[in-house]
């Protein structure tokens, strides 16, 4: 039974992001992350009501990779806009920074503990600082547009906010090329210097994206730009398995040099963007079954809420460096750090994709950090991010009607 009911949960879920992506769910339905398919997968999964079966969610793992590697690819591809504006250099200067400052800091404290507590070794200490600190940086798009667009926010700190969410996925997508040449072999019958397998997903996603550049350089058909897009897609994620590079990283890449050198980017855009929300919906609900918290130690609880501490106390101060600059940041720097904690696609992405490709015990803690912290951003992310932006003014506030007005029989009518 579980073989039929696991596809067709998959196919509801892409169902509802497909409404999502059709932008009627901003007005009030549906979790900006997400994040109740993955609770909703845990509840099905083999380790709660066992609706679905491990033996089942195994059989699905190479449609899960696609399914990656084509959110990586659309994240790409409208990676420097905010809908139809390009994102300002200083918009570029914080959403690289700021994620970038999160992984350190998750990593330091991490890579202590890993040695101290755990007692693990040097490399096994330093992969999985690394891998952790991936699945802690990043602010979701989602949670900015959500708050945004149903809200009505439009001023200097929602443009800021909705720049930085939307350039804050390079470094982790970009580290977590570095982590698969740290932590896994190519399946080739030569040695690969490690210098060359840090370089190979850089090259391999620009040579992808100037090919399909080259290719979509005259008017093609609709469905024929598709077929270029997803050959290039199954292509990269291929030739990146095969090397044992980061499928993710690599349609990256690809997805921003096609979008940056073809002249067609905006076509692109407006053809990936709608897939984006179908896809990850289902890579979250099967996410959240494959998940075992059963063998939950005292030493992991202590780990994972080390690592969420130290993303909010990271994020927190985010906040106040973005005060220094931003005048509407100054009236609420505190929430407006917290409203960075929202996190959803692509912490889900590397971490499912460190499950699969990874081995235990890095994989399995990717997994739990990126479900703990996307549940934790979910509750924290968007109540932060209004009371952000309505201490900043860019939220109007209804006017409140006075005690003992009474309204005329034609409005009651």
């Amino acid at each position: 039974m579980s073989s039929l009911l696991l596809p067709l949960s998959l196919l509801i879920a892409a169902y509802f992001g497909t409404i999502l992506a059709e932008g009627r769910t901003i007005r009030g339905f549906g979790l900006p992350s997400g994040a109740e398919w993955l609770v909703l997968g845990v509840v099905l999964g083999p380790h709660a009501l066992a609706v679905f079966d491990a033996s089942t969610i195994r059989e699905y793992q190479p449609f899960v990779v696609m399914g990656l590697g084509w959110t990586a690819l659309a994240i790409g591809i409208d990676y420097g806009y905010v809908g139809e504006r390009r994102i300002t250099w200083r918009g570029y200067a914080f959403g690289l920074t700021l994620p970038t400052l999160a992984m350190a800091a998750v990593a330091a404290v991490v890579y202590w503990f890993a040695q101290h507590q755990l007692g693990l070794g040097v490399l096994e200490a330093a992969t999985m600082a690394l891998g952790l600190s991936l699945v802690s940086s990043e602010t979701t798009r989602h949670a900015v547009r959500w708050v945004t667009e149903r809200h009505g926010a439009d001023g200097p700190l929602a443009k800021m906010l909705a720049d930085i969410a939307d350039t804050d996925d390079a470094p982790p997508l970009l580290g977590l090329a570095v982590l698969m040449a740290l932590a896994t072999e190519p399946t080739l019958n030569v040695e690969v210097p490690i210098a060359l397998r840090l370089a190979l997903p850089i090259a391999l996603g620009a040579i992808l994206g100037l090919t399909a550049a080259g290719l979509l350089a005259k008017s093609l058909a609709f469905g024929e730009s598709w077929t270029v897009v997803i050959g290039m897609a199954l292509l990269g994620i291929g030739m990146s398995n095969r090397l044992g590079s980061a499928s993710l990283s690599v349609l990256f890449i690809a997805g921003a040099v096609l979008s940056m050198v073809s002249h067609r980017h905006n076509e692109l855009r407006k053809m990936l963007a709608p897939t984006e929300r179908p896809v990850t919906l289902p890579l979250l609900l099967l996410g959240g079954a494959t998940l075992d918290l059963r063998g939950l130690s005292t030493s992991s609880l202590e780990l994972l809420g080390v690592v969420v501490g130290i993303r909010i106390v990271v994020k927190l101060l985010s906040g106040w460096l973005l005060a220094i600059w931003l005048p509407g940041a100054r009236r609420a720097a505190s929430a407006t750090g917290a409203a960075l904690l929202a996190s959803g696609t692509v912490t889900m992405s590397i971490g499912l994709y460190g499950y699969l490709r990874l081995s235990a015990p890095l994989g399995e803690w990717m997994l739990l950090t990126a479900s703990l912290v996307t549940v934790v951003g979910e509750f924290m992310g968007p109540v932060a991010l209004r009371r952000a932006l309505t201490r900043a003014g860019e939220i109007e506030q209804p006017a409140r009607k006075p005690h003992g007005t009474l309204e005329s029989s034609e409005a009651k009518l």
